[in-house]
């Protein structure tokens, strides 16, 4: 039964890493290809981020049900693999590839930084967003195999992680982080 188990994981984990890398190869392609913004708004990944954290009622609709099945997920009362897939892995990374993109193109004043000047470059603005991929795709597989097999673990990584996440882009879609409503995108 373990060896099962074992194999169910490791098709999963597969599965998230096939698709995690063509998604990646693809945005990579995307954004040293494409300089229009405008193509961004009009691109499935914005529709998608938009539809789950546009308006309020959709992203507290979202985070209510990323909640319940997380600290169902966390607290073991229903010890689901697919909630930590989809909804600490997947979404996760569907949500971070949504983040970058948005902070590259959005205009965020009042920040002056050389890292935040490196990070809206195309050059910097991949590098973070592999390396923030990395580390996310890296605890979700210390999960799913056992190694990091403590509840504030999961509790970060399938609740508290994507509810950072949506609230960030409930903010970059709806242009809350511009001061006095100057939104002046270069």
């Amino acid at each position: 039964m373990a060896f099962n188990c074992n194999i169910n994981k490791i098709l999963s984990l597969y599965f998230v890493l096939a698709l995690s890398l063509l998604f990646l190869y693809k945005l990579i392609t995307e954004i040293l290809e494409d300089k229009n913004k405008e193509k961004f708004y009009k691109s499935f990944l914005f529709k998608l981020v938009n539809s789950i954290a546009g308006s309020k009622r959709d992203l507290g609709l979202f985070i209510l049900i990323n909640l319940v099945l997380g600290i169902l997920y966390t607290f073991k009362i229903w010890d689901q693999v697919a909630i930590l897939i989809i909804f600490g892995i997947i979404f996760p990374f569907i949500y971070t590839i949504a983040l970058y993109r948005l902070f590259k193109i959005k205009n965020i004043p009042g920040i002056r930084s050389k890292l935040f000047s490196f990070a809206k470059s195309d050059s910097g603005n991949i590098v973070f967003l592999i390396f923030d991929l990395i580390i996310l795709i890296a605890i979700g597989i210390l999960i799913l195999f056992n190694i990091l097999n403590f509840t504030i673990v999961k509790l970060i990584m399938v609740v508290i992680i994507p509810w950072i996440y949506l609230s960030t882009l409930h903010g970059l879609i709806n242009d809350q982080f511009i001061i006095n409503g100057n939104n002046k995108e270069k």
